[in-house]
């Protein structure tokens, strides 16, 4: 690796850390001239001003959010490639009793699309894999895990979402294994629920 490549990795690697430090004076001077793209277009923050509003309205509903490194490596160009978990929790407005909101995520298209309002309620249920997180657990009152194989996971999804997705299932049943692992989510279950319907929940030990 060259010396400007590994220069390129170190501008990356300080750029991501300072996002989660929320030091956006840093992640500026790590530009030439600001400037976010994000979904292919969908999303574009150009100049200081805008690049500090997408920071102030990304922040305001995930204060926590942050970034785990997965890999990292210069394609041989100008570019530095980054995969990476993006992480956080809704730790704004919703817990406030403010209404929140976000945007549902295309898997067919690969990107995000319509805007969800979420107004707070007195027994808010989250769902998902991401739902039982470790670093929210002071904001969960009862925690579910329904489990099932992978097997009739990945069939249960190829139902839902058809064959063309079947690569993108494949690596999603990976992540979210990884994910369960790293989070102890089933230890920390307060209940249990065989996803087959082959058992009762039981309360978790």
């Amino acid at each position: 690796m060259s010396d400007l490549e590994q220069r390129r990795l170190k501008v990356v690697r300080d750029h991501m850390h300072l996002e989660i430090v929320h030091d956006w004076e840093g992640v500026l001077a790590t530009f030439e001239h600001p400037h976010y793209d994000i979904n292919d277009g969908m999303a574009v923050f150009d100049g200081r001003d805008a690049v500090l509003r997408y920071f102030a309205a990304s922040r305001t509903p995930f204060p926590d959010q942050g970034n785990e490194v997965i890999s990292i490596a210069a394609d041989g160009g100008d570019r530095v490639l980054v995969e990476f978990w993006l992480t956080g929790t809704h730790l704004g407005p919703l817990r406030r009793g403010d209404p929140g909101g976000y945007r549902r995520y295309d898997w067919h298209a690969g990107r995000l699309a319509e805007h969800h309002q979420v107004v707070p309620v007195d027994i808010p249920v989250g769902e998902g894999v991401g739902s039982g997180g470790a670093g929210f657990a002071d904001a969960i009152t009862t925690l579910v895990w329904v489990s099932a194989p992978r097997a009739l996971r990945l069939r249960r999804g190829l139902a839902r979402d058809g064959e063309g997705l079947r690569a993108r299932w494949l690596d999603w049943l990976d992540e979210e294994q990884a994910h369960f692992a790293r989070e102890r989510t089933d230890e920390r279950a307060d209940v249990l629920v065989d996803g087959t319907g082959a058992t009762a929940p039981v309360l978790s030990p």
